[in-house]
């Protein structure tokens, strides 16, 4: 199933949140699935919103060059999957790299992350 609201919604559009909510309860009762679509959905959303402006936080000097290019992809809203496939890596090691952002962050999620960045700039 793929759905994207992406193009209409804005963040804090409640509307919008209506829609996807409405979107994902006909999906199959798997809330662990519901989630992960809610939570890649709202991702997108803010990448969307990010556009092409880059958090203060991709430019801290304690990150490598390929950590920074990962977080500026997970920030436009891509999957590890997708800033696999970007950067030429494989998804273990983009993996890795998103679970070396958690750490030099102090975060435990994307979501986290991607506040703790957005904070920042």
């Amino acid at each position: 199933m793929t759905m994207s609201i992406t193009s209409d919604a804005k963040l804090g559009d409640f509307p919008a949140m209506v829609r996807l909510t409405r979107t994902l309860q006909g999906s199959p009762p798997d809330s662990a699935m519901q989630k992960r679509r809610m939570i890649a959905e709202f991702c997108k959303m803010l990448g969307a919103q990010v556009g092409n402006v880059t958090p203060s936080a991709c430019h801290d000097p304690h990150l490598s060059p390929r950590l920074r290019q990962t977080l500026q992809h997970l920030l436009a809203g891509d999957s590890e999957k997708q800033v696999a496939g970007k950067l030429g890596l494989s998804r273990h090691t983009v993996h890795i790299y998103v679970k070396s952002l958690y750490r030099h962050f102090e975060v435990n999620s994307r979501g986290e992350l991607l506040a703790k960045c957005l904070r920042r700039s």
